[in-house]
């Protein structure tokens, strides 16, 4: 009595067949977008945990970290930049040890926010005060090529924003749409959209061209 079932030929028929539907799947992922895409929402969750723990210090300290330091670590606050009320960074760059515009160039970026790096001494605060832990801070100080940048206008209820530059396409879809429809205030926008007309305002046709994404 003979038992089913497959042939030699069946098999690879089978098998050819299970080889061409990987294929078409891989093909249509883009491997490197998907990568891209993991890293961008990494870097808009370290993003939105930035702002929330800043949120934090502020409402217990009733000052935001950079008014309780200097970024060198080294010159004590001013009296000036001990108010919650002033920008940040100032225009002096007394609370980023590294503006946005160091190591891209001024064509790339509107001036005015911080580079989160080993300089920006306020970093520390977050995580001696128990807001974040120290690997979090320590991640966010030596990032190289992937980096979040931070803003916050005049005023001691102005929103603070944390920016980073997309990789993936679908993130630069993102942040160029918020530059269409003017979804920012206007400092933050001079920061994350610099390829506007002259009055900042894009296009619906515009396309990528190292806007930032920002939060909140």
């Amino acid at each position: 009595m003979k038992t089913a079932g497959f042939t030699m030929i069946e098999l690879l028929v089978v098998i050819a067949v299970i080889g061409a539907l990987a294929t078409a799947v891989l093909s249509s992922i883009n491997p490197i977008e998907q990568i891209n895409k993991g890293r961008d929402t990494r870097m808009r969750s370290d993003a939105a945990q930035l702002i929330n723990a800043v949120d934090r210090y502020y409402a217990s300290a009733e000052k935001y970290p950079w008014n309780e330091i200097s970024t060198d670590g080294e010159t004590a606050p001013t009296e000036d930049n001990q108010q919650p009320t002033v920008v940040m960074p100032d225009t002096a760059g007394e609370f980023c040890g590294v503006t946005m515009d160091d190591g891209y160039g001024t064509a790339l970026f509107g001036e005015g926010a911080c580079r989160l790096s080993p300089e920006s001494a306020w970093l520390d605060l977050l995580s001696t005060s128990g807001e974040v832990k120290s690997g979090y801070i320590s991640r966010l100080e030596n990032q190289e090529n992937y980096m979040i940048f931070a803003y916050k206008p005049e005023g001691s209820d102005a929103t603070m924003y944390a920016c980073f530059m997309p990789s993936s396409g679908a993130f630069k879809r993102e942040a160029i749409r918020n530059c269409v429809n003017s979804g920012y205030e206007t400092g933050i926008k001079e920061i994350a959209c610099p390829n506007g007309d002259g009055d900042g305002n894009y296009g619906i046709e515009d396309v990528y061209v190292n806007e930032l994404l920002c939060l909140p």
